[in-house]
């Protein structure tokens, strides 16, 4: 009964520590991308073979990205990104594919700014936002003639 409740247990860890993968966005396949055809699909192609795009290009809509990542975590750690995937479609102005190109690299890491915006306005402590209102309302006086109070 030991040996059978050991080795359950070791089991149960080594099936714990199990990576497990996952995809996040738009994971395209080879082949998908392969059938769109450049001067020959159109949008509408591209939308029924390859879903709706990720991202559009921010000042051109003929511009369109397929971005996708395949992450794996093990047990309780972090994910890692195991593949990272962008797609480039572009289109000129009859809709039609002009190019397809596989974006090389990895993903920018954009700075953040730690700058405060400055905001107009009173400098208020924590006691007076407390006792700000006090006094402030007063409460309504019932007049037996008027019932809308």
């Amino acid at each position: 009964m030991k040996r059978l409740f050991a080795t359950t247990l070791i089991l149960l860890s080594l099936v714990a520590c199990t990576p497990t993968e996952a995809t996040r966005g738009n994971y395209l396949f080879q082949e998908d991308v392969d059938a769109i055809r450049p001067n020959s699909s159109t949008q509408y192609d591209v939308v029924n073979l390859l879903g709706t795009p990720t991202s559009k290009a921010v000042f051109d809509d003929n511009t369109w990205y397929y971005v996708g990542l395949k992450t794996q975590r093990k047990s309780f750690f972090d994910e890692k990104v195991v593949d990272r995937q962008t797609i480039k479609i572009t289109f000129d102005d009859t809709n039609t594919v002009t190019a397809v190109e596989k974006v090389e690299g990895e993903a920018l890491n954009v700075p953040l700014e730690n700058r405060v915006t400055p905001t107009s306005g009173n400098e208020v402590t924590i006691l007076q936002q407390l006792l700000g209102n006090v006094g402030k309302f007063n409460p309504q006086q019932s007049d037996p003639g008027n019932p809308a109070r």
